[in-house]
Formats: C-alpha cells, structure tokens, sequence
C-alpha cells in the first residue's frame, strides 16, 4: 500500500486515463443500474414482469446513454475537480470520493434527470435520485483513486 501523504503519490498521465475510462464506464453501468432497479420497483410500471434477461437489456440499453454522460461530467466536473484536489495535497480516496458523490449529487438534482416516475418530479423525489447518484459517484470516485494512485510495485 503506497503512502498517500502530500506530496508522496505519484501520477503519471496513463493512469490519470485509465482512471477517467474506468470511471466513466462504471459510473454509466451503476447508473444505467440504478434507473433499471427504480424502473423495477414502480409499483404501477409494466416493468415488474420483465424478465432477467429483459432486465438486463434493459440496463444495456440506459448503459448506452449513460456512459457517454457521465464521461461528458468527469471531463467537465471530475477531472477539473481532481485536478484541484491533487495539487493541494488532498490525495486520499476520502477526498475522491467525497468529491465524486458531491459533483454527482448536485449534478444530477440541478440537472433533474431522475428516471420516468412520479415520485422523481416533486423536490422529495430529486433529492432521493441525487442521494442513489451520490453512492454512484462515491464509487466511481474510489475506483478513480485506486487506479490513479495504486503502489508501482
């Protein structure tokens, strides 16, 4: 396990890219997830007698637009963010993932992009979609440090 005191952990722009495509990739699969479960569990949807399977395509399905999504704010919120955390000695993966489930979170309730429900219109319902999406950004900044600042050895 590397030491992650200020100035110790070493960064290299490869891992930096392989930390944004991790990222982005699960964060779209946990959030296209996230939409299918809530879809799943809408007591008046259809969707509960889906099968495994349709479920699945299902999730594939969201996966498709999610991703490119969630690339879209890691460019736009994540990297600038990490950036700025990095260069003032915040490089824990305390600091990642509180900043991942923090620009999620507030992201998403501005963005108001809950999926097809009734409850996701009134305020109760996009604070509850912004919290799911917070534990989403949570992991996806984890996984972020992990990559980025795992021991050479």
């Amino acid at each position: 396990m590397s030491d992650m005191r200020p100035g110790t952990a070493r960064l290299s722009l490869r891992r930096v890219g392989y930390a944004l495509i991790a990222a982005a990739l699960l964060g779209g699969i946990l959030s296209s997830f996230a939409v299918s479960g809530v879809v799943l569990l809408d007591p008046d949807d259809a969707a509960r007698k889906l099968q495994w399977w349709q479920f699945l395509g299902t999730t594939v399905f969201y996966a498709f637009f999610a991703i490119p999504i969630f690339a879209t704010g890691l460019c736009l919120l994540g990297a600038p963010g990490w950036y700025l955390l990095h260069r003032y000695g915040l490089r824990g993966w305390v600091s990642l993932t509180i900043l991942g489930a923090t620009f999620t979170s507030v992201a998403n309730f501005l963005l108001n992009a809950p999926p097809v429900i009734a409850t996701a219109v009134d305020l109760r319902g996009r604070i509850e979609w912004a919290l799911v999406m917070g534990v989403v950004g949570g992991l996806t900044g984890f996984v972020m440090w992990r990559i980025a600042y795992r021991s050479s050895h």
